[in-house]
């Protein structure tokens, strides 16, 4: 794996912290991606944003053929990830996936997160 020297400075200057038993308690690596995916967007506030279809294809599934079976198998995953995010604040629209600015699950060292 090559890494960006950008995209590698980001990474270690500016880590973002990731809730392992989150990542334990998903089932696919899909799943997995995407939660490390959303933690990294909502991680530092943002603007709201959206995603085009065709980004997050390119990004976690550039083996599906139809766009249609990207996106249904997408959004499937994604509601199962977001049930670890209980105040996120996203919605499916025709043009992509609208962010916005929302809380992670990754709890604070004060308040531990209960699954």
């Amino acid at each position: 794996m090559v890494l960006s020297e950008r995209f590698f400075r980001e990474a270690t200057e500016a880590p973002v912290p990731l809730d392992l038993r989150v990542l334990r308690a998903l089932r696919s690596p899909f799943e997995i991606d995407i939660d490390v995916w959303l933690t990294w967007r909502f991680f530092r506030p943002r603007k709201p944003v959206t995603i085009p279809w065709d980004s997050l294809q390119l990004q976690f599934g550039c083996g599906y053929k139809n766009p249609r079976h990207f996106k249904r198998r997408f959004l499937k995953y994604l509601k199962s990830v977001i049930s670890y995010y209980p105040e996120i604040r996203l919605a499916n629209t025709d043009a992509g996936l609208l962010l916005r600015p929302s809380s992670t699950h990754v709890a604070s060292r004060s308040s531990p997160m209960k699954l």
